[in-house]
């Protein structure tokens, strides 16, 4: 099921849609959300939005290696991932210990 799940994500990146929910993935593979939900705290060790968020943050240092960042702000960029406004810049932080705007920075030197 994880395999499974994961090629699902990557092929038709469904982490880039932002309304995306546990149910949504869940439906897909045929089972139910406590189920699924099970999956990712026993097996993967991570809860589901942890896991979705890495998928959107890997998606948006490939944009940003892209030169994206040129194109268009930090915050369109992270919409285009999947994130909504309001939890890219904690997420972001949590994940790689500095800010958006440090990490384009030090992108840059």
């Amino acid at each position: 099921l994880v395999s499974k799940m994961k090629a699902h994500i990557e092929k038709n990146k469904v982490f880039t849609d932002p309304n995306l929910k546990l149910g949504d993935l869940a439906d897909y593979l045929h089972i139910s959300t406590s189920r699924l939900s099970q999956i990712f705290r026993l097996y993967m060790h991570v809860n589901y939005y942890d896991f979705i968020n890495a998928y959107r943050l890997k998606e948006f240092k490939r944009l940003v290696d892209e030169g994206m960042d040129k194109q268009y702000t930090i915050t369109a960029l992270s919409e285009q991932c999947g994130f909504k406004r309001s939890n890219f810049f904690s997420t972001f932080r949590k994940s790689f210990g500095m800010t958006p705007v440090e990490y384009l920075k030090k992108m840059r030197e």
